[in-house]
C-alpha cells in the first residue's frame, strides 16, 4: 500500500477519542465523513465507534482532488484504491456506504432532513473535512446542521489552515466562524483549535 500524509492521526484522533470513543458500541448510531481521503478516520470510526446493532458510516468523497499545493503529484486513482484497500473488512457490509460524488450531490439526493430529524432520524456525528474552499466548507456546515440529530456533534477540520496565498475570507476559518455566529446559542462548543467541535443543543 502507498504510503500517504496521515493528517489524521496528527491533528484529528485525539479528539475523536476525546469526543466519541464513549459512544462506542452504540445502536443505531449515523456518522457522516465529508472527505474521506485515503480513510484514516474511516478506519478509526469502523474499528472503535461505529460497532452498535446497525451503526453505520456514509464516506462522502470525489477522489479527484484539488488544485492544493499538498495535492500535488497525487495518483488519485491510487488514492481511492488505498481508501478501499483500508476499508475492505467492512466495504461491503451494513457498517459503511462510500458515495463517490460531491458532498452538493450528496445533500441534494437527501430528502426532507427537518421532518427526518424530527422523527428520531439523522446522524449523530459529522466530519466536515472536504474542500477547503470557504464557500464550500460553508455549505457543507449548513446541510450538515439540517441534518445533525439534536445533541449530535458536527466537527470541522482544517480551522487554521493557510495555503498561503488564498485571502483570508476565501479560508475555511472564515466560514466556519460565519456558520458559528448565525447559529450563536444552537450548539455548545468543545474544542476550538486547529479542529472546531460543536454539539448541537
Amino acid at each position: 500500500m502507498t504510503e500517504y500524509p496521515n493528517w489524521f492521526e496528527s491533528t484529528a484522533r485525539v479528539n475523536f477519542e476525546r469526543f466519541l470513543a464513549h459512544k462506542r458500541g452504540f445502536p443505531e448510531f449515523m456518522a457522516l465523513q465529508i472527505g474521506a481521503f485515503v480513510g484514516h478516520a474511516s478506519e478509526w470510526m469502523l474499528r472503535n465507534l461505529i460497532t452498535g446493532k446497525n451503526a453505520t458510516l456514509h464516506d462522502v468523497d470525489t477522489w479527484q482532488g484539488s488544485n492544493e499545493a499538498a495535492h500535488d503529484g497525487f495518483d488519485w486513482s491510487k488514492v481511492e484504491e488505498t481508501y478501499y484497500d483500508r476499508v475492505k473488512n467492512w466495504r461491503w457490509t451494513h457498517r459503511l456506504t462510500c458515495f463517490k460524488m460531491t458532498s452538493d450531490k450528496f445533500f441534494e439526493a437527501l430528502d426532507a432532513p427537518e421532518s427526518f430529524v424530527r422523527d428520531g432520524y439523522g446522524y449523530d456525528f459529522v466530519y466536515v473535512d472536504g474542500s477547503h474552499k470557504a464557500d464550500d466548507v460553508y455549505r457543507d456546515a449548513v446541510n450538515a446542521w439540517k441534518w445533525l440529530r439534536p445533541r449530535g456533534t458536527i466537527a470541522f477540520d482544517d480551522y487554521k489552515w493557510s495555503d498561503g496565498v488564498s485571502k483570508p475570507e476565501e479560508l475555511p476559518k472564515a466560514a466556519i466562524d460565519r456558520f458559528m455566529f448565525e447559529h450563536a446559542g444552537q450548539f455548545r462548543l468543545l474544542e476550538y483549535g486547529y479542529q472546531v467541535w460543536l454539539r448541537k443543543l
